[in-house]
This record gives structure tokens, C-alpha cells and sequence, in this order.
């Protein structure tokens, strides 16, 4: 398999893991009959493609760590998808937060962006392992994933016996996607920072 092929399939398992917190809310958003579901798409989008650009340009603070160091990062998925592995034990499912009626672009970013600590370190580790060259493929792939991510929590809103399954049954994937982005990193890999 190419690199860029690789590091795309990373990229969206890293993307959908740390995601579906957003995709839950998105659900509950495109649900409400007091916003227009353009405006909660364009909210979600700008706050998500913030938390990427943000995280590629942090990223960026790594240069100053040798190389062979770089992989190290993985341990940071990899312990979080542990975290929620143990988490599935001792909690109960998800309950959706409730969602404000008013807004629409506004609420959608501030919900999107008090979520999204978990994408930001997700993503900056990602991109602090991968090869230079390889940045811009992971860039595009989590400017696609919310675009998507967007049709797919419209069309779940619309038919909504499909959204309570789902979610119960991603609680259970995401911690295994987790780790397993963490240990993709931690591997010593065709897409790593050593390429170069």
C-alpha cells in the first residue's frame, strides 16, 4: 500500500475516533426545527477546520524534537483509547448533551470547539509523525471528514431511529480505533517524520 493511501486511512480512523461526540450533537442540531441546517453545517465546518489548521501549524513545534523521537506520541491516542476502554466498564452509554434552541453558526462552533480537545491532540500527534510531504494528504482528509461527517448526522437527523443504535454501537469501536492510531504511530512506519 502507498503512503499516501496509508496515511489517508489513519487520518479518517483518527478522525472518526475522536468524533463522534460531534456527530451526536450535529444529530441533535440538524433535529431542531429553530436552525437552519446550513448554518449549523457552516459552524460545524469552520470550527472544524480550525481545530486541523491549528493543529497542523502546532505541530510544527515538533521540528525541535529529534526525529526518533517522534513516534513517542503515539502513546497519546493509544492511552486515551485505553482510558475509554476501561471508561466502557464503569459508565453508562452517552446521553446526548442538550443542545441550545438559539443561534445556528455561533452555537454550532462553540459546541463543536468545547469538544474538540481531544481532535486537537489526536491530530497534532498525527501530524507531528508524519512525513512533511505526507501533511497536506492528512490535512485534505480531515477537511473531507467533517463534509461528510455533516451529510451523514443531516441524514441520520432525518431518520432518527438509526442514531441511537449507532451511537451505542461506536462507543464500543471508537476506544479500539484509538488505539489503534496509537499504535500506528508508535510503529515505525513507511509515512513517519524519518522518511524525509
Amino acid at each position: 500500500m502507498s503512503p499516501s493511501v496509508e496515511i489517508v486511512g489513519v487520518a479518517s480512523a483518527a478522525f472518526v475516533s475522536t468524533s463522534l461526540d460531534n456527530l451526536a450533537v450535529l444529530i441533535a442540531l440538524f433535529a431542531s426545527p429553530d436552525l437552519r441546517p446550513r448554518r449549523v453545517a457552516a459552524g460545524y465546518l469552520v470550527a472544524s477546520w480550525a481545530v486541523a489548521a491549528a493543529a497542523w501549524g502546532g505541530s510544527k513545534l515538533f521540528d525541535l524534537v529529534p526525529a526518533p523521537d517522534l513516534g513517542f506520541l503515539g502513546v497519546v491516542p493509544l492511552a486515551l483509547g485505553i482510558q475509554r476502554v476501561f471508561a466502557l466498564r464503569h459508565s453508562a452509554p452517552d446521553v446526548a448533551k442538550p443542545v441550545p434552541t438559539a443561534g445556528g453558526v455561533v452555537v454550532t462552533v462553540l459546541l463543536t470547539l468545547s469538544q474538540s480537545a481531544d481532535n486537537s491532540i489526536v491530530y497534532v500527534t498525527l501530524f507531528a509523525d508524519s512525513a512533511s510531504v505526507l501533511d497536506p494528504i492528512v490535512f485534505a482528509t480531515l477537511v473531507a471528514c467533517p463534509v461528510a461527517w455533516c451529510a451523514s448526522a443531516l441524514w441520520l437527523a432525518r431518520r432518527s431511529p438509526l442514531a441511537g443504535p449507532l451511537r451505542r454501537t461506536m462507543r464500543f469501536v471508537v476506544p479500539f480505533l484509538l488505539i489503534a492510531v496509537g499504535a500506528y504511530v508508535l510503529a515505525d512506519t513507511v509515512t513517519d517524520v524519518l522518511v524525509h
